[in-house]
């Protein structure tokens, strides 16, 4: 409580004490005003997007929820990956294992990693075998601004967009010659660099850069390095034509502590007491990563083709104790994902246009699986290549008739492992006065399953499930916009999305050799999320900017669980949706030239995440099996930053985590251990030099 006082007081005194500047002046469409003037409120919603609807138009004419991150709201936060940029999003949750390197998920809305689509200009970058999308392998440094579009968006990506689509767009090259470097080093000898440079050479334009990342981590074992090159090239062949193509390669090696064991070591599984400490599981796993891609666009008036590859390495190194035993496996996992699309948009009569296209997206996965049993020497070798093709057809008719505008959606997804799926979606925009907008909207959705899911190797007790049908979904939602002049911005929306047929492991699977079923992937479960978000931006004073973001959640999962270990009986059970926070708050601060000295900026932060749950099968009363529940506290998290301009240059001093909170995001893996904690209180500080 005494530091929820305290955070309140200091925003309340920021708020009022810095508001004492000159009032600021209307915005106009001009994209070259200073940095003070940025923050204003008709600008922001003068952003061009283009993820909600596949062609660019203003944020306040999309009809549905989408929130923008701009490259100076970037640069303002100071972070130190992708997973901190998106922090204060409504109905965004951050989901993190550790310190840097970590593997960083994002949830949607309640529902998970999987059900969020993560794109880099429009290259959908999620898992195949997993379904997520790990935003720790992402670079940072060349990001110009991040699109996140909330509700179901099956009908113009497919599989995966339930919950909401996450664009991450790159930099152009610069039209003049540019060349940015910057350094930090803060607490766990955490050092970062990164460096730009572009030009436009008559119609050829360039940009190249690359960042180095080290860091000894909060706890034993969690060392992480990680670097990462990107290089995108654009020709302009006429005013209406012009081609661009991107490319780059991450490098990552990341240390893998896993929960900190219980405190009781009786509690304590054989791998935890002979291979970790009191602080981790372990000190020999660990990861090593190697990202390449390449990106194509041709753009020709309304004609886009896109074309795209992925190409990732992933080394996993795992140690543990089994039957007395030091097992020791390293699997070495090939990702293959390359597709393209054709789009043509076109207006049939004035205020009437349509878009269409084709996509084609092929996946492959890899795994070479080497285990070693070191007590006899034994090595067990393990290959698998699954794959998957998928054909789509997408089309988008958008109408205005003022003061509404109507958009209908459809897309039919024909996969080559699963039946075909066919989604729709229709929102409306109502501009019902000259400062307010009403909006409404429905969508299905499905999220196919994962080649893991259909292709796990069968073993003695587990088998994957090629019968397998997707999880599929579908959202109603009602959301105002209302500005009060160019100052004030609020955005309020509420919804409710069910989804249906969700996958999960159970013992549904042909006899095991031990008289029970083997455990695979089926369609058991159900979930029901109600919520509301609220979004707020202030500008009433030239260099002052504040934000608001609340989320208010409300869901329920039905679940079909194991309850009895002789029979493997399943019954239904109705819970709090697993990780699901009821109240999630984020309030934001920016003040420039603080107490009147030029270039000297302000920058507060401050997050609630009310308290979580999660379930663990409670063996002690055998054949009987129940469910134990744990619950996540709730946590205040606070994070300054002051800058201070000095010609080309810029220097930071950062602190995260000011009250040192103690606290974790990630459950563990039984209901004794002590989860994943996060960092404590950290202090950077870093320069950025323009040439």
């Amino acid at each position: 409580m005494n530091r929820l006082c305290i955070l309140l007081l200091t925003f309340f005194m920021a708020s009022t004490v810095f508001a004492g500047g000159e009032p600021v002046k209307p915005a106009d469409d001009d994209r070259t005003k200073e940095t003070t003037e940025k923050a204003e409120i008709t600008y922001y919603l003068d952003e061009i997007v283009t993820t909600a609807s596949r062609i660019p138009q203003l944020l306040k004419y999309t009809p549905g929820s989408v929130s923008v991150i701009t490259e100076e709201m970037i640069k303002k936060k100071k972070p130190q990956d992708v997973g901190d940029v998106l922090e204060d999003v409504a109905g965004l949750k951050v989901e993190r294992y550790g310190s840097l390197g970590s593997t960083t998920t994002i949830h949607i809305r309640g529902l998970y990693s999987s059900h969020v689509l993560v794109m880099v200009d429009g290259r959908p970058i999620n898992s195949p075998s997993l379904g997520i999308a790990d935003l720790s392998l992402l670079s940072l440094d060349n990001i110009e601004k991040i699109e996140v579009v909330r509700g179901p968006n099956s009908a113009l990506y497919g599989s995966s967009a339930v919950a909401g689509v996450v664009n991450i767009i790159t930099k152009n090259p610069p039209e003049e010659r540019t060349t940015n470097a910057s350094v930090s080093y803060g607490t766990w000898n955490t050092l970062m660099t990164s460096m730009e440079s572009g030009a436009t050479l008559n119609d050829l334009g360039f940009l190249i850069s690359g960042s180095y990342k080290t860091s000894d981590g909060n706890r034993d074992h969690s060392d992480h390095k990680s670097g990462d090159f990107n290089i995108k090239t654009s020709y302009e062949f006429n005013e209406e034509t012009r081609l661009t193509v991107s490319s780059g390669h991450f490098y990552g090696e990341t240390e893998v502590p896993g929960v900190k064991p219980a405190p009781d070591i009786s509690n304590r599984n054989n791998s935890q007491i002979m291979l970790g400490n009191n602080d981790v599981s372990s000190l020999f796993d660990y990861n090593r990563n190697r990202h390449s891609y390449i990106n194509a666009d041709f753009e020709s008036g309304d004609l886009q083709l896109d074309a795209y590859l992925n190409y990732w390495n992933d080394d996993s190194h795992m140690e543990w104790i089994q039957s007395g035993s030091r097992m020791i496996q390293d699997d070495k996992l090939k990702t293959t994902v390359y597709g393209g699309e054709l789009q043509y948009s076109m207006e049939i009569i004035e205020q009437h246009a349509l878009t269409g296209g084709v996509s084609l997206k092929e996946e492959t996965f890899d795994v070479d699986s080497n285990m070693l049993d070191s007590s006899t020497a034994i090595i067990t070798k393990s290959q698998r290549e699954p794959s998957r093709t998928t054909w789509a057809f997408f089309a988008e008719d958008e109408i205005t008739i003022e003061p509404v505008r109507v958009v209908l959606g459809v897309r039919h997804d024909d996969p080559d492992n699963f039946k075909a799926q066919t989604s729709f979606k229709a929102n409306v925009l109502w501009t019902v006065g000259e400062n307010t907008n009403l909006r409404v909207s429905y969508g299905d959705s499905f999220k196919a399953p994962t080649l893991n899911d259909l292709y796990w190797p069968e073993s003695s007790f587990d088998l994957g499930n090629p019968n397998l049908t997707p999880e599929k979904g579908d959202t109603y939602e009602l959301g105002i916009e209302q500005t009060f002049g160019d100052k004030i911005l609020v955005r309020t929306s509420v919804f409710r999305q069910e989804l249906e047929d969700m996958i999960v492991w159970a013992p549904t699977g042909p006899p095991d050799p031990f008289g029970g079923n083997k455990w695979q992937p089926d369609n058991l479960n159900k979930a029901v999320i109600k919520g509301i978000e609220v979004e707020s931006r202030v500008a009433i004073v030239k260099g002052f900017d504040f934000l608001l973001s609340y989320t208010y959640l409300d869901g329920e999962q039905k679940n079909k669980e194991l309850v009895d270990a002789v029979t493997n009986a399943l019954e239904e059970r109705t819970r709090t949706i697993a990780y699901l926070p009821r109240h999630k708050l984020d309030l934001g601060v920016s003040y420039e030239d603080l107490l009147s000295v030029s270039g000297l900026n302000l920058h507060l932060n401050a997050q609630y995440v009310s308290e979580t749950y999660q379930y663990y099968q409670n063996w002690d009363a055998p054949p009987v099996v129940s469910m134990d529940t744990k619950k996540m506290d709730s946590y205040w998290l606070a994070d300054t930053k002051v800058t201070k301009k000095i010609k080309n240059m810029e220097i930071f001093f950062a602190v995260n985590n000011i009250f040192d909170e103690e606290y974790a995001i990630q459950f563990g893996q039984t209901i004794d251990d002590r989860d994943y904690p996060m960092p404590g209180r950290s202090i950077t500080g870093g320069i950025t030099v323009r040439m």
